[in-house]
């Protein structure tokens, strides 16, 4: 099966390949450390805006970013 994003091979029990698998969990962890910094009061969409006008912003947690804008 193909990875939902990008079409690589998925990675186990998941609907992504390891590239956005890891960018997913990259991407959750660094929320966590955003709104510590935040004090708690960083929403999580603007989170995610943040994220994508960052240039060191990879592609593939852009990918991840854009998905989940589209469902949040």
């Amino acid at each position: 099966m193909a990875c939902s994003l990008c079409g690589r091979t998925k990675a186990v029990e998941s609907d992504l390949c390891e590239l956005h698998l890891m960018a997913e969990l990259s991407l959750e962890a660094a929320y966590e450390d955003w709104s510590k910094a935040y004090g708690g009061k960083l929403q999580y969409r603007e989170f995610l805006e943040e994220l994508l006008e960052l240039n060191e912003t990879g592609w593939a947690v852009k990918d991840l970013i854009r998905r989940k804008m589209g469902s949040t």
